[in-house]
């Protein structure tokens, strides 16, 4: 006899209950930030020396995944009359009163406290590093936006952690090539956050947030996205010599920051009207960029 809700109606009405909850506290997670971040943590482990046992591995990526999670949802929770000003982060789950700031709060901690104990388990030392990253977009990061410029710059460390995680994790300490892997993700940033900056002005300004733009103007905020691509380029060339990669990677690299170049310099030299889509094309093209680049490091590693 097959059976029905009216059958379980306490079971039906939790279900009903709770999966709008997980819906809204997988959206404070912030799912896409968390699977980019997976992604360069596994890159870290696969071209660290050493290795692990499977459930190493995963225990690993949980972590890392449960930190980032919980970092976005603390930062939510932080910035939730933020948000709540600015049209693309209007809907998010705390500005429209889907969750309760408590819940989002609670959430958070309590994920970050799991995530931190699971890369404990696997390695200290990849724990201290995902605690102070933690902590450094929660209580450095976010705080500073509203008050300075060199928030972009604070959190380089926070976004540039999760190769070294994975790194330290297999190989257990810290060396020159694992800093080298930082320094490209340190640097993508750069120009990746300068470019969102400048194609949403006018909602960071709603929000009261403080971008180079408004500081600095958009001639400034355009040359240091190029100057700042340059450096990227130049860094991640550097991944050869140190012998992490050969040429696959390095055509990758190549091509792939010939673009971003390109495009950067195409902004560099917009104004009125053109500044704005130029902007938006820089942005889109550092999304394509750093898959491209793991994409090519990941080949590479695997074929030689």
């Amino acid at each position: 006899m097959p059976t029905t809700s009216a059958q379980f109606p306490l079971v039906s009405a939790t279900a009903t209950r709770l999966l709008p909850m997980l819906r809204e506290l997988w959206l404070l997670s912030k799912p896409g930030i968390v699977a980019m971040c997976l992604i360069t943590t596994a890159g870290g482990m696969a071209l660290a020396p050493g290795s692990l046992a499977l459930w190493q591995a995963a225990l690993v990526l949980i972590g890392t995944a449960g930190a980032v999670a919980a970092a976005s949802s603390l930062n939510m929770y932080l910035e939730r009359d933020v948000d709540a000003k600015m049209a693309r982060t209007a809907n998010r789950p705390l500005p429209q009163g889907r969750v309760n700031p408590l819940v989002a709060l609670a959430y958070g901690l309590v994920l970050a406290a799991v995530s931190l104990l699971a890369l404990w388990v696997v390695s200290p030392l990849a724990a201290v590093i995902t605690g102070l990253a933690l902590d450094g977009y929660v209580l450095v990061y976010t705080p500073l936006k509203r008050k300075s410029v060199m928030s972009v710059f604070v959190g380089l460390f926070p976004g540039a952690a999760p190769p070294l995680i994975g790194w330290v994790a297999v190989s257990g300490s810290i060396d020159l090539s694992a800093i080298l892997l930082f320094s490209v993700l340190a640097f993508w940033q750069i120009p990746h956050f300068l470019a969102i900056e400048l194609v949403y002005r006018r909602d960071y300004q709603a929000g009261g947030l403080v971008i180079v733009p408004s500081v600095f103007g958009d001639r400034a905020t355009t040359h240091l996205i190029a100057l700042s691509s340059l450096l990227l380029v130049v860094v991640s060339l550097l991944i050869v010599p140190m012998g992490l990669a050969s040429w696959i990677y390095l055509a990758a690299a190549l091509l792939a920051g010939g673009l971003l170049v390109r495009l950067a310099l195409r902004l560099s030299r917009a104004s009125g009207d053109a500044l704005q889509a130029a902007a938006r094309r820089f942005f889109f093209g550092t999304l394509l960029y750093l898959p491209v680049l793991l994409a090519g490091l990941v080949i590479d590693v695997v074929v030689l």
